[in-house]
């Protein structure tokens, strides 16, 4: 089970015929993964996943946030179009010609199925290209141009190279909002505040003081009754003297923005390609992976009155799960068991705190 929320459960499997609530599946013909959302449970049911008749899984449903279900966000994060190719030991590419690239396949799929699921906005994290170029910003300009729904974005260190050039203009003409200082966008219940953290041509993330009070200042002012989400693309490194890869946002502005956010602030993040979840400063930091390799996803935040259930979900759509599929074995085989993390870390609920800070974790 990769994905879990209060009334569904996602299932990927490899080979052979899983059967969840009941309901057998086998995957298509020659098709190496498959991947199905079991829907209209309920909170609480205890569900059990069989494969080839054996129970492998069984897990309670959790309760959503309390109060009443008033909008639903969707995020996505480092599509990185233009890659030539991904990963190393063994690196992974596909034949020359392939059109559209496997970049470009994995993020319409994803935006196809998060407006599927019902999102009102979508959030993208920043890396929508892989170097900035022209042709790249292009490309995501068509990722996005049919959108059902408004899509806003920060921009990533990719976008942001020195050979690169100013993706503004086709985001533009896509309908898409860019933030490239910080601003906030409400929606019902939740106020989102993106801040841009990517310096042309530097590696580490950085916010400046009079940015930072501005997204302190937005975070403060959300509207009476909402929670507060704060987007960014690099997440915050732990130490002064960085001890992972890539490097995210500095320590010291990491340290400066996370002190001075309103107590129960959410904080959502790319870069890292990796899901994790921790608390840094007082301020829960929750990471989320990329469209287009291992294990290739998207995210949902259903607000509630109470709170946000956050889900991130694996990209179903045969074109996209395949090729994330391959990435698995990048770097020999660590891609895969090391980008997924925990699934407590993709799907949780998280309740604003009326006094303290407060949390709880799905099952």
């Amino acid at each position: 089970m990769f994905a879990v929320d209060d009334t569904s459960v996602q299932v990927v499997w490899r080979g052979g015929i899983v059967e969840l609530a009941g309901q057998p599946l086998v995957p298509a013909d020659g098709a190496p993964v498959a991947a199905f959302t079991f829907d209209g449970l309920s909170p609480g049911d205890e569900v059990e996943l069989r494969h080839d008749g054996n129970v492998v899984e069984r897990v309670r449903l959790p309760a959503p946030p309390p109060g009443r279900l008033l909008s639903r966000v969707a995020t996505i994060s480092d599509l990185h179009v233009g890659e030539p190719r991904f990963g190393l030991l063994p690196s992974v590419r596909e034949p020359t010609g392939t059109s559209p690239r496997y970049a470009v396949r994995c993020a319409s799929a994803a935006v196809a199925e998060a407006a599927a699921w019902g999102a009102e906005l979508l959030v993208v994290r920043g890396d929508l290209t892989w170097s900035g170029r022209a042709a790249q910003w292009e490309q995501v300009a068509s990722v996005f141009a049919d959108a059902p729904m408004p899509v806003v974005t920060v921009l990533g260190n990719h976008d942001c190279t020195p050979k690169g050039v100013d993706g503004r203009k086709w985001l533009a003409d896509a309908g898409v909002r860019v933030v490239d200082d910080v601003d906030a966008v409400d929606v019902a219940g939740l106020r989102i505040v993106l801040v841009h953290t990517p310096a042309r041509g530097q590696r580490p993330g950085f916010v400046p003081e009079a940015r930072r009070r501005r997204a302190v200042e937005l975070a403060g002012a959300a509207p009476a009754g909402s929670g507060v989400l704060v987007v960014m693309h690099h997440y915050p490194d732990r130490y002064a003297r960085p001890t992972r890869y890539p490097r995210g946002l500095s320590h010291r502005d990491a340290v400066a923005l996370l002190r001075a956010l309103p107590p129960g602030t959410l904080v959502a993040t790319g870069h890292s390609h990796r899901h994790r979840r921790y608390t840094r400063e007082g301020i829960e930091v929750v990471e989320s992976g990329s469209t287009k390799d291992y294990p290739g996803v998207w995210a949902g935040i259903a607000v509630h009155e109470g709170g946000v259930r956050h889900v991130v979900r694996r990209i179903e759509a045969d074109a996209a799960l395949a090729w994330t599929e391959r990435t698995a074995g990048s770097v020999a085989g660590w891609w895969g068991r090391w980008t997924p993390g925990r699934r407590q870390s993709r799907c949780f609920t998280y309740a604003w705190p009326a006094g303290p800070r407060a949390s709880s974790t799905a099952t």
